[in-house]
This record gives structure tokens, C-alpha cells and sequence, in this order.
């Protein structure tokens, strides 16, 4: 979780780069990957595999956002991340 955060916490600066791949790297480097791990991490294809068909299914179930909830099968009607207050009312009435 802590890579994770690191680069939702930096996402405008990584995103908005000229050389994405290099602002991606200068993240890695400050979480202990050297350009060696950093460079086999994103050449693992069987990783980038995996989250394209985890995207795909995604798709296929109507996923535009994250987080996206499902609340006993259905989409949240509301899209993103909830509140309580939010997720109060899509539960609610299922009690």
C-alpha cells in the first residue's frame, strides 16, 4: 500500500511529466527500487496481463470509476468514492 500511496499522493506530478517514465522512476527510487528492480518491475508483462484483463472485466461490468461499489449486485448509483452518508443511502433501503 505504501508504493500505491506514494504515487496517488504525487499523481498530478508523474501524470503531468514530460517523461512520465522518469518521474514514475524518481517515486520508485525514494521506496528503495533501484533502476535494475524498477526496470524489471515494469517489463513484467505478466503483471501488465493482469491489470489489463482486471480492466477489461471492470469494463464489462459497467466500471468507470475508483473506488466503484456494488451493493448486493448492483452498481452504487452514485459514482467514485462514498461518504458514509452516501453509502447509508444505497444500503438503507435494502435492510
Amino acid at each position: 500500500f505504501t508504493v500505491i500511496d506514494a504515487y496517488f499522493d504525487h499523481q498530478e506530478r508523474w501524470m503531468a511529466a514530460e517523461d512520465t517514465k522518469a518521474a514514475i522512476f524518481d517515486i520508485a527510487k525514494q521506496l528503495g527500487f533501484t533502476q535494475q528492480s524498477f526496470d524489471e518491475c515494469i517489463s513484467n508483462q505478466a503483471v501488465f496481463t493482469g491489470l489489463e484483463n482486471e480492466m477489461k472485466r471492470g469494463a464489462a461490468f459497467g466500471v468507470q470509476a475508483t473506488p466503484t461499489f456494488f451493493i448486493n449486485g448492483k452498481k452504487a448509483q452514485t459514482p467514485g468514492a462514498l461518504s458514509l452518508e452516501e453509502l447509508d443511502k444505497e444500503i438503507e433501503p435494502l435492510l
